[in-house]
Order: structure tokens, then sequence, then C-alpha cells
């Protein structure tokens, strides 16, 4: 096998790949508001993801990641509860921890 045709097959894989992870995020019924930040009256500053639904639902589901992970890991569920009717929130609540234990 040549050179040429391996990094076609690893070119063509990758990009298989990239889109059928981004294929969840598409999705006509749903807005996605990415890398919103609002800050706390003591000055905490939070960042957030916010997945609606365009019905104009106001019941709102909150979540927040473990430790060793980010907002982003939990893209596909906030999309099916988008789906599902939810506004959803995922933020970085990192900082919020930190700030508590100092």
């Amino acid at each position: 096998m040549n050179k040429a045709y391996l990094a076609l097959i690893i070119i063509s894989a990758t990009a298989l790949i990239i889109s059928l992870s981004l294929l969840s995020l598409i999705d006509s019924g749903i807005k996605i508001d990415r890398n919103l930040n609002t800050i706390t009256s003591d000055g905490v500053i939070i960042s957030f993801n916010l997945y609606k639904p365009f019905n104009g639902s106001n019941a709102t589901v909150i979540l927040g990641h473990g430790i060793s992970s980010n907002k982003e890991s939990l893209d596909s569920l906030a999309v099916e509860l988008a789906r599902a009717g939810f506004n959803t929130n995922i933020n970085n609540n990192y900082s919020i921890t930190i700030r508590k234990i100092i």
C-alpha cells in the first residue's frame, strides 16, 4: 500500500468521524448559544452553553459536569433534552467549587 493511498484512507476516516459527531448537533428544532458568560454578585464568572427548543418552553434543566470534564462533554445530552422541549443550561462550575474551597 503506497503512502498516498494510506493518507487518503486516514483523511477519509477522520472526516467521517468528525461529520458523525457534528451531526447530532445539527437540528432545526433547537437553538444553541455557546460560550455565554455571566458574573455573580460576588464576582464569580460562570461560563455556560444554552440549548433552547423553538417551541418557547419555560421548563429548564441545569446540568453540571464532573471535575475531570467540561461543559462540552454533555452536548449530546443537552441536545436531546432540548429536542424533548426543555431549555438546557450546561455550566462550567469548577470556578464556583474552587472559590468555595478557598
